[in-house]
């Protein structure tokens, strides 16, 4: 399978795969600080048209250089994809492109990380370790970008702006940039929650000469990830994503999602939180959905007031009862709420319990003679 730079800007890269009928487009609000080398952009466009070379089980030829650490990467994660959904993915494939060790261009100096930061609970538990401290060797981010087109229905760009303006203004208090992109890759590749961090790194890619990595927010714990199998987002596949000067840094593995909630509400780091269902469509959370809910359940399992600048509503002992957990990570994100409860109020926690419970046994987790 081809796949080709169709058009070229300084801002805009179109990007024309064999068998794709729909141009792949991405737009930069500015112009990269540094011209793109040509490994760079090979390594773009083998990131960007690899999801659809796996599905077709084609090996990937492009016009333009790989990084070799990038090309044997994604070998390994067709292998992953090939054994992770056999039915999707039949065989795993190759780069046949030219490929370079190293790019004398990546010697000149280039400093800190770029992060993928969409105002959710886990991009910004991702950049909040790194501020606060609450990690080993914290990384150095100095750039941070939003995807507009992942989560966001790119005809209705106002409702990803109001979002932005929250995110830039969380993110100026800290001294950092926010700069956005525009895709439609999300709406043409139709699996694109399987390799939603790929599109991720394609687009931090764009940026590789001016930064040394990229840092994405996990959305599970080790422990999480293991019974859940194939995601995509996980800390096995984003670490399969590097280059040998462009790093991907996944982070979040160490907390659970309530936990890093916790983590940002003592850090002042909630005021902009973008978690709901709708975001999309609303351009703010709806608090009704299950994800508002349970994200407003994570400040009461604290005992603290869930923060009205972006809650509407109450959480009421229906809106809990009426969530019917049947998905794997429903009830990750149930658990998780149960065992980090400290609150005395225990009204809501009743609920929260009947419902994994319910799940357990539905599943064969718990003995049914019980």
């Amino acid at each position: 399978m081809k796949a080709k730079i169709q058009f070229r800007s300084e801002n805009k890269i179109s990007v024309r795969i064999q068998g794709v009928p729909t141009t792949v487009d991405f737009e930069l609000d500015e112009p990269s600080e540094r011209p793109l080398t040509p490994l760079a952009l090979g390594n773009f466009l083998a990131l960007v048209a690899f999801p659809f070379a796996m599905k077709k089980g084609l090996d990937l030829a492009l016009d333009f250089p790989v990084d070799k650490t990038l090309a044997r990467n994604l070998h390994e994660l067709s292998i992953v994809w090939s054994q992770y959904r056999p039915v999707l993915f039949k065989k795993p494939i190759k780069i046949e492109s030219e490929v370079i060790d190293t790019d004398s261009s990546f010697q000149q100096e280039r400093t800190g990380n770029l992060i993928a930061f969409s105002g959710g609970i886990d991009s910004t538990y991702a950049f909040a370790v790194n501020q606060f401290g609450d990690t080993a060797h914290p990384y150095e981010i100095e750039h941070a970008i939003m995807i507009d087109g992942f989560g966001y229905d790119l005809n209705k760009k106002q409702m990803f702006d109001k979002q932005k303006v929250r995110n830039a203004d969380y993110l100026g208090q800290f001294g950092i940039k926010l700069s956005t992109v525009r895709t439609n890759w999300s709406k043409v590749l139709h699996w694109y929650q399987l390799f939603h961090t790929v599109g991720i790194a394609a687009v931090m890619n764009l940026y590789s000469q001016s930064y040394r990595g990229g840092i994405i927010g996990l959305d599970f714990t080790y422990a999480e990830e293991f019974p859940l199998g194939p995601w995509g987002n996980t800390s096995l596949i984003d670490r399969l994503l590097c280059s040998k000067d462009f790093s991907i840094h996944p982070m979040g593995a160490n907390k659970s999602r309530t936990e890093k909630l916790i983590f940002l509400a003592q850090n002042n780091s909630v005021s902009h939180l973008a978690v709901c269902n709708f975001m999309g469509m609303l351009g703010r959370n709806c608090s009704h959905c299950e994800k508002c809910v349970r994200t407003m359940l994570g400040f009461i399992s604290q005992n603290r007031e869930v923060p009205k600048e972006i809650f509407s509503r109450e959480v009421t002992i229906e809106s809990i009862t009426g969530i019917d957990v049947k998905k794997a990570t429903q009830y990750i994100f149930f658990k998780s709420l149960m065992e980090n409860w400290t609150n005395p109020d225990t009204t809501f926690l009743v609920h929260i319990e009947d419902k994994v419970k319910g799940y357990e046994f539905q599943n064969g987790l718990v003995s049914k003679s019980i």
